[in-house]
């Protein structure tokens, strides 16, 4: 049976990883429950071990910190009377071509960002809080993908913006708005799956 929220996962997961290991967790261990409870709680653990680490003292971190070149996926303007908010929804490649480290240590391609967002308008458009509430919380009011050739079409000189995804959303649910303009939600966060390859340092 899936876990709905968080606070349904087994003791040794909730008791002891950060919410957002949790929500980690709980995500692939429901994209895999074909698998049998063993399965789907092995797979789950893999993706958790991929971003996160267990130190001497037993609490769980972050394996990667931020490189002085990423760019935060953070909320960049917000219109208080429509309860409006735009940003940065995932960053691919910076302004200068580099590709961007997310904190589990991850780059994703521009193809394969652009794909994944026309995928999400055209099935999916929810809007959840920290991955778990999702009805009610808010809709989609536009998305554009940048890439190089888009910003040339556009006639947007090279090198002005990363390439990446920017979308808006008008956030319908009152307490999810107050913590957006309090500043206690400061970025989004993509909830999805993937396969993860390895990459070499020369990119191969």
């Amino acid at each position: 049976m899936p876990y709905q929220t968080n606070a349904d996962l087994p003791d040794g997961v909730k008791d002891n990883l950060p919410t957002e290991a949790q929500s980690v967790y709980r995500t692939v261990y429901n994209e895999n429950e074909d698998k049998g409870e063993s399965g789907a709680a092995k797979i789950a653990w893999t993706a958790v071990k991929n971003g996160w680490e267990r130190g001497d003292d037993g609490k769980w971190t972050r394996k990667v910190e931020k490189s002085a070149w990423e760019i935060p996926v953070e909320i960049r303007k917000t219109e208080d009377e429509k309860q409006l908010v735009f940003g940065w929804l995932s960053v691919a490649n910076d302004k200068d071509g580099k590709p961007v480290v997310d904190l589990q240590g991850d780059i994703i391609e521009i193809e394969e960002l652009e794909d994944a967002m026309y995928q999400y308008m055209l099935d999916a458009r929810g809007v959840g809080e920290m991955h778990e509430k999702f009805e009610g919380i808010g809709r989609p009011v536009e998305m554009m993908v940048f890439t190089k050739a888009k910003c040339a079409a556009l006639g947007i000189p090279e090198g002005s913006l990363p390439e990446g995804a920017w979308i808006g959303y008008k956030i319908d649910n009152a307490d999810t708005w107050a913590k957006i303009k309090s500043g206690e939600y400061q970025s989004f966060s993509i909830g999805g799956s993937g396969v993860r390859e390895e990459v070499s340092e020369d990119g191969d």
